[in-house]
C-alpha cells in the first residue's frame, strides 16, 4: 500500500490522455481507463477503456498508475 501511495505521489499531475486505472465509484474495483478531462477541483472524467462509459468528477486520488493493483483484488 505505500508503494502504491508513493506512485500516487509520482501522478498527480494528470493530463487528457494519459492512460490509468481508476477506481469505479458503483462497485468499488480498479479498471483499465484514460484521462478523458482534467477538473481544476482536483477531480477528472474517465473512460473506462474496456466498457466505454465514462465516470465524472472522480477525485485524483482514485485514479492510479496503469500498472497498479489494488490490494483487495490481489487477494482474489
Amino acid at each position: 500500500q505505500q508503494q502504491q501511495q508513493q506512485q500516487q505521489k509520482l501522478f498527480s499531475e494528470w493530463r487528457k490522455g494519459d492512460n490509468c486505472r481508476c477506481i469505479y465509484c458503483v462497485d468499488g474495483l480498479m479498471y483499465d481507463a484514460v484521462v478523458d478531462e482534467v477538473g481544476s477541483d482536483g477531480t477528472c472524467t474517465v473512460l473506462f477503456t474496456g466498457y466505454g462509459n465514462r465516470q465524472f468528477k472522480t477525485p485524483i486520488s482514485e485514479i492510479y498508475p496503469p500498472s497498479a493493483v489494488p490490494q483487495q483484488q490481489q487477494q482474489q
